[in-house]
């Protein structure tokens, strides 16, 4: 059996003109190491190869906002560091028993997806929290993620963003009684790393937890299991009121080692703070706080998944879309996407075009504020700026996409006529 790489149960799509190989040879190594190789842009794309003058499959990309995009150095970059993991007495494996082994592996990753939903949940507010942090190695399609044990197998996962798992010093009863630890690409990647049904839990929906909790002065102490059994003395007030459970997993380090098991549980969200951190909540064994923190990305974390309670809504029609008749709330420019992807049955946030017809119809739509409005459109991704809407107004702007500027959001979705 083909030994993992970076490439290994990934898939890939090659646009533009390439200077250092050619896409057959680039294709055909994506296959050779385990990946696959894609006609088009979607969501079950991870990683796009641009070459010079790539056109309109890397504008899909940047606007899908799920796609990590790769120049051709990079990827050659990637190619080496597969090449030189192998030893040079070991022969690759044809393509037709590599694709047997893929389907094998996929088949069982199901079923462990499958048990996992078996995990308790508790209702809090209008959010249904699971009990316990996450344990899977597969994302929701089946599609395996990598184990990293070594740290150099660590670092380089994160180094070219590579989605990737391991337990706490690589022991498996550590796994078991505290879940996995996870890499923020593996909690980000399109292919669901949350089970069906569930979701990777955002900035807001931490937020909507702790306020519930009484804040984040106190949450923690309602939040963590009680005793000193897993947690280190004092695990200070801990009485788990919530039910949540949290488990002091610790954390790995970006690039070497392991910390803190025993006296802290660090939770990531799936919402960005900028190209290199991510946004986290941890809770620590000497106090009673809820900590908001910004990691880095490569680091390895605990994850604990969450379902909203979404209540009916009215929509109507507008010409060839249909409309929210109120908002869902005030997000960040990422967290606005993933909120309406959360509900479902194909709601998104609008385009910068979809944005001005609801403007140039709100009085038809009802309940907007004169606030502003975020559409889905990229300004300048460099620049960290999305165009959204005055509605006072109807002037169409940039505003930053950081996470600290929170704008309404109204979902729409297409209708076909």
């Amino acid at each position: 059996m083909a030994k993992k790489t970076i490439i290994s149960g990934n898939t890939f799509l090659f646009t533009g003109k390439l200077t250092e190989f050619t896409r057959e040879e680039a294709e055909a190594h994506v296959e050779a190491e385990g990946g696959k190789v894609l006609s088009g842009v979607s969501a079950k794309l991870n990683y796009l190869v641009v070459g010079e003058d790539a056109g309109s499959k890397l504008a899909k990309a940047e606007v899908l906002g799920t796609v990590t995009i790769l120049h051709e150095k990079e990827f050659l970059k990637m190619m080496k560091k597969t090449t030189a993991s192998k030893s040079s007495t070991t022969k690759a494996p044809a393509k037709k028993t590599e694709k047997r082994v893929v389907a094998k592996t996929a088949s069982k990753s199901k079923l462990e997806i499958k048990d996992s939903q078996s995990i308790n949940e508790v209702t809090i507010g209008k959010q249904i929290w699971m009990t316990r942090n996450l344990d899977v190695d597969c994302f929701r399609n089946g599609d395996k993620i990598i184990e990293c044990k070594t740290d150099e197998e660590w670092k380089e996962a994160g180094e070219n963003k590579i989605p990737a798992w391991c337990n706490y010093e690589n022991k498996t009863n550590n796994g078991e009684i505290y879940g996995k630890l996870y890499n923020w690409f593996a909690v980000t990647d399109p292919r669901g790393l949350a089970p069906e049904g569930w979701n990777i839990p955002t900035h807001d929906d931490w937020d909507t937890l702790i306020a519930n909790l009484g804040g984040d002065m106190l949450a923690g102490s309602k939040m963590k299991e009680k005793g000193i059994k897993n947690w280190k003395k004092p695990n200070e007030k801990a009485n788990n009121q919530s039910k949540i459970t949290a488990m002091p997993g610790g954390y790995r380090y970006a690039e070497d080692g392991f910390n803190e098991i025993g006296e802290k549980v660090s939770f990531w969200s799936c919402s960005e703070f900028n190209s290199l951190f991510a946004i986290e909540r941890s809770i620590m064994y000497n106090n009673t706080n809820v900590i908001l923190s910004y990691r880095d990305k490569r680091q390895g974390s605990s994850v604990r998944c969450v379902k909203n309670i979404f209540e009916p809504v009215k929509s109507i029609k507008i010409e060839n879309i249909e409309v929210f008749q109120s908002d869902i709330g005030e997000f960040s420019f990422y967290d606005a996407k993933l909120e309406c992807s959360k509900i479902g049955g194909g709601w998104r946030v609008p385009t910068k075009d979809e944005l001005n017809l609801l403007y140039q119809n709100k009085e038809k739509i009802g309940g907007f504020t004169h606030g502003f409005y975020w559409s889905s459109t990229n300004g300048n991704p460099e620049i960290s700026f999305g165009w959204g809407q005055r509605f006072s107004d109807g002037f169409q702007n940039l505003c930053s996409i950081t996470p600290k500027f929170r704008n309404y959001v109204r979902p729409v979705r297409t209708v076909i006529k």
